[in-house]
Parts: structure tokens; C-alpha cells; sequence
């Protein structure tokens, strides 16, 4: 009997360990070495009043520290890699001084009051809430865990249109489920991190933060526990213990046909991808989110080649596409 539990406790881990890729949906990765930089996809950051600090792993100038002013924080691009459509987790390291509440990621919504598209932030009651709202519902998740100062805390978020969950240290610490789908975005509102950049409903970060990650998926509570255990910089490699395809491109379809000018675009993968259109002078003819199919209609390009880049994960799928 101890053999057949052993037996099924090393497949279940091993099973466990399989399904992790952090990789995946990757969309921005911000290691925080004293700057904003971002190598997935160029989404470098606007740093103001931060400056660089020690991270969690005592190592200089490798986490940035944001002074409590509403002067103080980092501006990210306005981009649908930021504010995907249907599905998005954000990860990230925070150690804080002050038992006050405080705002670690926010983005705007359409409403005058719950204006978080989606948030992350200590509220008041001293835990760690995350946050959804728009016209048609407000999705709401409170930890159990207490803020603890000047103590690293991993903070997850994913949400969907099934369920809004927020992490602690690797451990699921609370789940509701989404009473709307999508996302209330508003055009031109940026993402922050340390600030809500909302007048009088500012409530500024004080502290440390490090290694953020935004995906345009859900990840799953395995890659959760492997970004808490493992989460190298940004720019190292990734220890998925995952079998991974060598080609990106195995994981999408595309298909032209040259009578109707279309374009048609297929994902096997779960959640959005995005995607560009490019000339050869690198000027973006097209963007989008792609989510299992997608059809573009060609007939207004000018003849010649175009590129299709998917920055699904390294390397990206870049494809040569003719028009006739």
C-alpha cells in the first residue's frame, strides 16, 4: 500500500512539474535591475521619483524603491499586451515599510467609483486585495494573509471570465468567481505600477518591488509555484520542466487565400495572443488580439510582402506573407 502511494504521489508531481511553462502568454517581463527595460516585447516602462535598491536576494541596484509620493512610480505603454481582452495574470516581489493602504498595479476603467479595470493593492484592512470592476459587476478577492512590514512578499493575480484569484506566496489565499466577462478599459489610460495617477484617489506605493511578469493567459497554480520558488531576472532562462515545442509556430495555423484576400489565423492555445502586421520598413499595418481565430482582410494592403509577428514566446513567430 506505502508503494502504491509513493508511486502516485511521484506521478502526481511529476505530472505537476510537466504542465508548468513560464513562457506562455508571456507578455511583459520588468526585472526592475534600477530601470523599467521590458525584452519580451520593447514595452519599456517610464520611471519617476523610483530609485534602484537591493532585491529580494540582497543583490545592489536589482529592484527599484517608489518614496510614497504620488511622484513616485512607473508608467507603462498604453498596449492590448498589457490589457488583454478576456484573460490576464500579473506576478510580482513587494516589501513595504509602512502599514498603510497603498496601490502596487492599477489600470482605469469607464466608472467614477470602483475605477480598477484591474488592480492589486494592500487594502484597508492591512491584506492584499485584487480587484476587477466595470459597468456590469465588480469582482472583489481579499487574502486571508496579513501585510507583514519590511517582509517579501510574491503576489499573483490571474483573471478570466471564470474566476478572479489572488496568490500569496505560491499558495492560492482566495478566489471569486467573475460576474462579467472581459475587461472595462478606458483608451489612453495607462497602466501603473505604485500609482492609481487618479487625482484625489491616489493612494502612492511605498516600498520596494521586483521581477513583474504580465501574461495574457491565466497561469495555473504550478507555474504559480514555480514563479515563487524559481523566478529568475527576465532575462534568464526559465526552468519549465516542460518538453516544449521547439517552434512556436507548431502552435499556430495560418492560411492566405489569395482569391479573397484573406487572412486567417488559428491558435491551439488557451487565452489571447497578440499580433502585428508589419511592412518592410517596419511600420505596423495592422494589431490585434488573437483568440482561437481570426480573419483579416488583406484587400486594402498594397501588393507586396508583409510580416506577421506573434510574440507568443522566444523565439517569436515571424512569417512572411505575400499579397498579390
Amino acid at each position: 500500500m506505502k508503494k502504491i502511494s509513493l508511486l502516485f504521489f511521484v506521478c502526481f508531481f511529476t505530472m505537476l512539474r510537466a504542465q508548468v511553462n513560464l513562457s506562455s502568454g508571456l507578455t511583459a517581463c520588468y526585472a526592475l535591475d534600477g530601470n523599467a527595460t521590458e525584452p519580451v516585447n520593447n514595452l519599456n516602462g517610464t520611471t519617476s521619483a523610483v530609485s534602484p535598491t537591493v532585491n529580494r536576494l540582497g543583490n545592489a541596484t536589482s529592484a527599484l524603491y517608489f518614496n510614497g509620493s504620488t511622484s513616485s512610480y512607473v508608467e507603462l505603454p498604453e498596449t492590448p499586451l498589457l490589457k488583454p481582452a478576456n484573460a490576464l495574470s500579473f506576478s510580482c516581489w513587494i516589501k513595504t515599510p509602512t502599514y498603510i493602504d497603498q496601490y502596487i498595479l492599477f489600470t482605469r476603467n469607464s466608472l467614477s467609483a470602483f475605477f480598477e479595470a484591474y488592480e492589486l493593492c494592500i487594502d484597508p484592512s492591512l491584506h492584499f486585495m485584487t480587484r476587477k470592476s466595470g459597468p456590469t459587476g465588480m469582482d472583489m478577492v481579499v487574502s486571508t494573509t496579513p501585510l507583514t512590514i519590511n517582509t517579501w512578499f510574491h503576489l499573483v493575480i490571474t483573471i478570466d471570465n471564470s474566476f478572479v484569484k489572488l496568490y500569496v506566496n505560491g499558495v492560492l489565499d482566495g478566489s471569486t468567481t467573475s460576474s462579467f466577462n472581459g475587461f472595462d478599459y478606458v483608451s489612453g489610460k495607462k497602466t501603473y505600477l505604485g500609482i492609481t495617477n487618479e487625482g484625489m484617489y491616489d493612494m502612492p506605493f511605498t516600498g520596494t518591488m521586483d521581477n513583474i511578469r504580465f501574461y495574457s493567459r491565466t497561469i495555473s497554480a504550478a507555474d504559480v509555484s514555480a514563479l515563487y520558488s524559481q523566478d529568475p531576472t527576465c532575462a534568464a532562462t526559465i526552468k519549465t520542466g516542460l518538453n516544449e515545442k521547439a517552434n512556436a509556430s507548431d502552435l499556430f495555423q495560418i492560411m492566405q487565400n489569395p482569391v479573397n484576400d484573406d487572412l486567417v489565423l488559428k491558435s491551439s492555445i488557451a487565452g489571447d495572443v497578440y499580433y502585428q502586421i508589419k511592412d518592410l520598413n517596419g511600420k505596423v499595418i495592422d494589431s490585434g488580439i488573437l483568440n482561437d481565430e481570426k480573419v483579416i482582410n488583406m484587400a486594402a494592403y498594397q501588393s507586396g510582402m508583409y510580416f506577421l509577428h506573434i510574440p507568443y514566446q522566444n523565439p517569436h513567430v515571424i512569417k512572411k506573407i505575400m499579397k498579390l
